[in-house]
């Protein structure tokens, strides 16, 4: 059976004044209040920074709605331009066409 190693409980004091020093600069850079809140911010001052940055996206998000309303109401105003257009076209064909049945019917058939 091996024996266990044998680890001593006493740290060599480099080791303390180490761990003295990790401690004494992490209480430094740390050394604010912990809040920890139901809505995940800390201060006043992040709530206010978060509402600016909504209200900057919202404002671009109004301004791309704005372009996108623009391009579909010309999109719109040239579709309805169009149609028209062909209206038109189609009805001149349509009077063409009763022109023609109407010339035709008064039109003797010859003989051949």
């Amino acid at each position: 059976m091996k024996a266990k190693p044998h680890f001593s409980h006493s740290v060599p004091s480099h080791t303390h004044t180490w761990i003295w020093r990790k401690k004494l600069r992490f209480e430094k850079e740390h050394n604010h209040p912990l809040v920890v809140t139901a809505n995940g911010f800390s201060t006043s001052g992040d709530k206010d920074k978060k509402i600016e940055e909504l209200t900057m996206e919202l404002e671009r998000q109004e301004q791309l709605c704005a372009a996108y309303r623009e391009k579909l109401l010309s999109f719109m105003n040239n579709v309805e331009d169009e149609t028209e257009e062909l209206s038109s076209k189609i009805q001149v064909i349509v009077d063409n066409q009763h022109l023609f049945k109407h010339h035709a019917l008064r039109k003797p058939m010859s003989a051949s």
